[in-house]
């Protein structure tokens, strides 16, 4: 039986998924599903060369010969578990390349959830797969529940603040908000206001306020 080894060649879908993280600056690139759909494919050749090989070399009519030497079986045999051996080894690269690409995209998320809160920008979901938007909102909802049990907020105040108060100003109308101290402040478009830096940090991280005065 000739020798065919598909994997060798391939692995050019996984591959490019890896050098579409390295090159983009973009957050994150659209869910890459035909890339995904290309490289399922790949790995099920892969297994079915694989297994073709494996029946070949039980099959093969040299093996039936009288008297066969070890040596004589070794140097029928080694071809095939060459090709078998790269077909699996090219399954298995196929594999980490993909984990590495969705747990790139996982780490995204994560970070995402601790800048922004449960807020997920719409433009953001278009680039996500269902898996990933599921994923984001069970992580939010594993926080939250941790965050009331603590009765802590574990998003403020991530690295340790110069000053209690900080000076923000507008970016669009954000309405009336109640403040750690039980006021109010309304918050019009593009109005200056001094808050307390427990009040606005979720603000300043979703994009509703800009730090008017740098630490």
């Amino acid at each position: 039986m000739s020798s065919r080894q598909p994997g060798v060649l391939q692995c050019r879908s996984a591959t490019d998924l890896l050098r579409e993280i390295k090159k983009s600056k973009k957050w994150m690139t659209p869910y890459n599903s035909k890339a995904m759909s290309d490289i399922q494919n790949e790995c099920r050749m892969n297994e079915e060369y694989a297994q073709a090989e494996i029946a070949a070399a039980h099959n093969h009519p040299a093996l039936r010969r009288p008297h066969l030497t070890s040596e004589e079986r070794h140097a029928i045999l080694q071809p095939i578990h060459v090709a078998t051996h790269s077909h699996r080894q090219a399954n298995r690269r196929n594999k980490r390349c993909v984990l590495a690409y969705l747990n790139h995209r996982i780490d995204k998320l994560r970070a995402l959830w601790w800048d922004t809160g449960s807020v997920l920008p719409e433009e953001l979901k278009q680039v996500l797969s269902g898996e990933e938007l599921a994923f984001f909102s069970a992580y939010d909802e594993l926080l939250t529940s941790h965050i009331t049990a603590l009765d802590l907020q574990l998003t403020e105040l991530q690295t340790p603040p110069k000053d209690l108060y900080v000076e923000v100003r507008t970016l669009g109308d954000v309405g009336s908000i109640q403040t750690e101290s039980g006021g109010q402040v309304n918050l019009e478009a593009n109005t200056m206001h001094l808050l307390k830096r427990t009040d606005a940090e979720t603000m300043i991280r979703q994009g509703q306020l800009l730090q008017t005065r740098k630490e």
